[in-house]
């Protein structure tokens, strides 16, 4: 079948206002036609569920003696705009604000690699260390001084046991200020 030839029995839209039907271009009225849901659902090819959210979304309707009908050229022109709409605040948060001048981008670019090139230097020089790195270093000193901790009365209960309060109270400072030592020292 030779594409560019219309097949015939199935309409082809080529504007708003102009069909090609078995192969003859027809004029559609301007001034559309009041037509029912079920009608205006077919033309569309959706459902009247579809038709009715629509409805609610601001497709314009009439009510008529004969119930709800719809002005099928004020739909058609109302779906163009509105998916017009749709598309472009889909793709505005993707547009800049502002163009950046080419001139702003090469400076912004080498500025880029003014930074990057000084952080590897920093790196060499060992002035800079990675977050997580230092975080498993802090995590390992906590680990060290809960188990101190939890470990204390097993260490000092015999040390305690019989001692007078001022003596205790210098076991457990002693305690106390190893682990905090040791915390402060921490190499990892």
């Amino acid at each position: 079948m030779n594409p560019s030839i219309p097949t015939p029995n199935i309409p082809t839209v080529i504007s708003q206002d102009v069909v090609i039907e078995d192969l003859k271009i027809k004029k559609i009225k301007k001034k559309g036609e009041f037509v029912p849901t079920s009608v205006l659902a077919d033309l569309f090819g959706v459902s009247t569920t579809t038709i009715l959210a629509w409805k609610k979304a601001g497709m314009p309707y009439h009510e008529t003696a004969k119930g709800m009908r719809f002005n099928s050229s004020e739909c058609i022109t109302w779906r163009i705009t509105t998916g017009e709409n749709l598309v472009r605040e889909s793709l505005e948060p993707l547009i800049p604000e502002e163009t950046m001048s080419l001139e702003e981008a090469r400076r912004r670019k080498e500025a880029a690699l003014a930074l990057t090139a000084e952080l590897e230097l920093e790196k060499r020089r060992e002035r800079v260390a990675n977050i997580e790195d230092l975080m498993n270093i802090f995590k390992d000193a906590l680990v060290g001084v809960r188990a101190k901790l939890v470990g204390m009365p097993n260490r000092v209960s015999g040390i305690l046991s019989h001692q007078e309060s001022s003596e205790i109270t210098r076991i457990l400072d002693l305690e106390i200020k190893d682990m905090l030592i040791g915390l402060s020292d921490y190499d990892g």
